[in-house]
């Protein structure tokens, strides 16, 4: 209906008189009741009663409310058309879309309700545009659906491979979660809202946009980084894991629980292991530079890090009177490698070459302490907070 005499002129505050034709299937006779609170006044339901024939009702009640403003009927059988055209009656149709009707002639008046977001059991859905492209062919589907349809479905089996992009119950909490090492990328709600977190976090936020707004756990990773971010020295935190009210730990047990302290375990270990990697030294070079400058500065470190003290250990107090030896010896210094604050050598005596390497850590400075071997013949190790000690003795017959 697209002549000028058939249009609805625009409506202000005085709504539209719907007049229902009896004859429209229930379902459509009940969505347009359920819309008509949404409606913003827009229109009025009248419902006129069955008769017969049914087009005399129709246009009895149509004529009788555009006394008071605008009216359409929704008219059910397309044999009625003309009849009630002639007799000024303005007509529509509804039409079926995915999420409800239309009215043909007056779209405007009847405006599709937004794509559901969340099904009644608060699972996320997603909203897909059909074949048509039109805004009328969209409609919701579960958001694993669509999780499937964009980035396949996850492989029942083996390890994640970095590609996998899965809705999840609950997130993987772990140490390489929070330290943005997860092998997946993980979608849950909590709290009414949609979080994530993996490596394809972006792709996964471009997808669902712009329907849904995906928030990442920042203040987990917070949490996380304040405990173990910038390659803290690991020894303190081996030790606090082994005291309930350890500061340290406060935090970060209070938001997960006891199971922070199996992460935070791990990590440890991890560490540990790489710095008795890195500890590991291949022998001296044969012949070093003297280099005045240099062996004064690192003589200046030696005396800093023996002012500092023992822990009160049989191993501690013999690492310090070493260093306090080393301070009385002939030095010869070697450039430090990255990691690294001192690399030097100190001549004890004939045949006795004491060396000692000083691995930067981050942490507070403490008096040292002697830590385990990494083997029976492997060099002597102290930490002083915010340095690795590295000992290892040559010794020659010649």
């Amino acid at each position: 209906m697209d002549s000028d005499s058939t249009r609805l002129p625009p409506t202000g505050t005085v709504p539209v008189a719907l007049i229902l034709d009896p004859r429209l299937p229930g379902k459509t006779r009940t969505y347009l009741r359920d819309r008509e609170p949404q409606a913003d006044g827009r229109y009025r339901l009248v419902e006129p009663p069955p008769s017969d024939p049914q087009r005399d009702g129709l246009r009895d009640a149509a004529l009788e409310a555009a006394t008071t403003g605008p009216a359409l009927v929704v008219l059910a059988e397309h044999s009625d058309r003309e009849f009630l055209e002639a007799a000024g009656v303005r007509i529509t149709w509804a039409r079926p879309t995915r999420r409800g009707w239309t009215l043909i002639e007056a779209p405007d008046l009847l405006p599709l309700p937004p794509p559901r977001l969340w099904d009644e059991h608060g699972k996320p859905l997603m909203p897909i545009v059909g074949p048509s492209g039109s805004e009328e062919d969209i409609d919701s589907i579960p958001l694993a659906k669509a999780l499937a349809k964009w980035f396949g479905t996850p492989a029942p089996d083996g390890p994640p491979d970095g590609d996998e992009v899965a809705l999840v119950d609950k997130p993987r909490l772990s140490a390489e979660a929070l330290d943005g090492r997860l092998g997946r990328t993980e979608l849950w709600v909590q709290d009414g809202k949609l979080w994530a977190w993996g490596p394809r976090l972006d792709e996964l936020r471009e997808k669902l946009s712009p329907w849904h707004v995906v928030e990442e756990p920042g203040d987990w990773y917070e949490a996380w980084q304040k405990v173990v971010g910038g390659n803290p020295n690991p020894w303190p935190l081996e030790e606090a894991l082994h005291q309930p009210d350890a500061p340290a730990l406060a935090e970060l047990r209070a938001r997960f629980g006891r199971v922070a302290d199996t992460w935070v375990a791990s990590w440890v270990q991890q560490q540990i292991a790489r710095l008795l990697d890195a500890a590991r030294v291949e022998p001296p070079p044969t012949s070093v530079r003297p280099d005045a400058p240099a062996e004064t500065s690192a003589r200046e470190e030696l005396q800093r890090l023996a002012d500092r003290g023992a822990q009160g250990t049989p191993e501690a107090l013999a690492l310090h009177f070493l260093l306090a030896a080393m301070l009385e010896a002939p030095l010869r210094v070697a450039p430090p490698a990255e990691g690294e604050r001192l690399h030097l050598w100190a001549s004890l005596g004939p045949g006795h070459l004491v060396e000692l390497r000083v691995l930067a850590l981050l942490g507070e400075s403490h008096p040292l302490r002697a830590l385990r071997r990494d083997t029976r013949t492997g060099p002597e190790l102290a930490e002083a907070g915010d340095a690795l000690l590295v000992f290892r003795t040559h010794t020659s017959s010649g």
